[in-house]
């Protein structure tokens, strides 16, 4: 009990490293779609329709997306700057790093601030999907009591699919498609007394419509990411925006088989009046929501068939979805993350038991990455000046058999000029790991050196440890320890 305590927080502030980063993704991914979208604004709903159901469909993938990179050890990878990462301000209210970092809260704080964030989240997603549930309960109720009916006047000229039900409900106020892999037309009761047989055609060709698209399938997966995403208004927007491209691809596919614009304008007002005077005690799936009509109408009304062909559409969304997607790819955490973080960790997280360290921020990570090549740079250039800058008048090392070294020691050692015996012919720093603790930093990394040592090739590893204090603008070591590397 006592380690879920003391772990809750730090799994809390892992999950909400991802919630703020999934955000920020979504945001990028939603801003590039609508320029997309608007681009299109001329070619066929079913196509922009297409569009926005990429853009859900790459949200939805995006946190399987940041595992893969974060899981995918490619050093080349490296050199991609990630234009869209999340910005640092969130990141570090997210990880509580500059706070922390400045004595202004504690991480323990920040780890049960995160479990608050969390909670509230999970909270928010459970009460969407209990409306949704109660909804699709309350419309197998409706289904279940409503009666069947095989005669219509009106039925478009093609007639129905072999095995679709008509059901005549008294409990609600619109015609709409119901049910899951056996889809079904609920039409309201006595809709023949406001409907002419040309309305009753346009309509369940409207419904015919959503059912050839799978339209109720898509539904299911829009009910999920509008619960997951219920405090977002970017996803909010783009879901909306599909549920309209939808319904507008529906009449103009109404349109397209041969009922007027203007007839079909008449008959959605109709339905909407009808749903307006039989609100009250009605079950209400919005087959004409308030906010759409408008929009639906103008639409329709300045509708003209631009005809496309099969392979310009499918260019059109390949194109779309390669944007989208390297929008998606580009706003993933950085890939350098996973290069350094071999054992799977999210970046940005308390890794250690030692709750006031914290892995450092990207922007620490390489500076401190650069300072390492200043050093490497200083020690096969044997620039005594310049290396004995990044270390502090106190400094002391320990080597694996226990051995200590004041700087100038190391100095003689690492500088050519001071050991002409030796000539060092590469010196790299690998898997590298850097660790905050307020104005102290720790490196932990990999050091490998190789030359020719009296006429002789000879080579040496080792697993080092550095401490960094910052002294006034500039950061100095002050200790290291090394031990052997296998």
């Amino acid at each position: 009990m006592i380690d879920l305590i003391t772990t809750l927080p730090e799994i809390s502030r892992a999950a909400a490293t991802l919630f703020f980063q999934w955000s920020w993704q979504a945001l990028c991914v939603v801003a590039v779609t609508f320029a997309i979208g608007r681009l299109l604004g001329s070619y066929p709903a079913a196509l922009r329709h297409k569009l926005w159901l990429i853009c859900l469909a790459a949200i939805a993938a995006l946190p399987l997306l940041s595992f893969l990179l974060w899981s995918f050890p490619v050093k080349e990878l490296e050199k991609i700057t990630h234009f869209g990462s999340i910005p640092a301000g969130l990141m570090h209210l997210a990880n509580g790093i500059d706070n922390a970092a400045k004595g202004q809260m504690s991480i323990d704080l920040l780890g049960w601030v995160s479990i608050g964030v969390v909670l509230i989240w999970l909270a928010g997603v459970s009460i969407c999907l209990v409306r949704a549930y109660r909804a699709r309960k309350e419309l197998r109720r409706i289904v279940k009591e409503a009666d069947e009916i095989e005669d219509i006047t009106g039925l478009p000229s093609d007639g129905l699919p072999p095995g679709l039900r008509i059901l005549v409900s008294t409990e609600i106020s619109n015609p709409l498609l119901a049910g899951g892999f056996k889809p079904m037309i609920l039409v309201p009761a006595g809709i023949e007394v406001w409907s002419t047989p040309d309305d009753l055609r346009a309509i369940i060709r409207h419904e015919l419509t959503h059912m050839e698209r799978r339209d109720h399938i898509v539904q299911i997966f829009q009910v999920i990411l509008e619960a997951l995403f219920f405090f977002h208004p970017a996803v909010r927007f783009a879901l909306d925006q599909l549920s309209f491209e939808r319904e507008l691809a529906c009449d103009e596919a109404v349109i397209n088989s041969g009922i007027s614009k203007a007839r079909y304008t008449e008959t959605l007002l109709k339905a909407a009046e009808h749903a307006l005077d039989h609100n009250e005690g009605r079950h209400q799936l919005a087959f004409i929501p308030k906010k759409q009509l408008n929009r639906r109408i103008n639409k329709i009304m300045n509708f003209r068939n631009k005809t496309i062909s099969g392979k310009a559409r499918v260019a059109l969304l390949a194109i779309s979805a390669v944007l989208i997607g390297g929008v998606a790819w580009f706003v993933s955490p950085n890939w350098s993350a996973a290069q350094h973080n071999p054992h799977g960790h999210l970046p940005s997280t308390v890794h250690s038991t030692d709750k006031a360290a914290v892995t450092a921020d990207d922007k620490t990570t390489e500076s401190f990455k650069a300072m390492y090549q200043g050093i490497r740079e200083a020690i096969l250039k044997s620039d005594q000046a310049a290396f004995e800058g990044y270390f502090a008048d106190d400094y002391t090392a320990t080597g694996p058999n226990g051995m200590t070294l004041n700087k100038q020691q190391v100095v003689s050692t690492h500088i050519q000029k001071a050991t002409p015996d030796m000539k060092l012919e590469k010196v790299e720093f690998s898997d590298m790991k850097v660790k905050t603790h307020g104005n102290t930093v720790i490196v932990n990394y990999v050091a490998e050196m190789s030359g020719v040592h009296n006429g002789k090739q000879v080579s040496h590893s080792a697993r080092i440890m550095d401490v960094w204090e910052k002294k006034g603008d500039k950061w100095q070591s002050i200790a290291s320890h090394a031990s052997h590397n296998e």
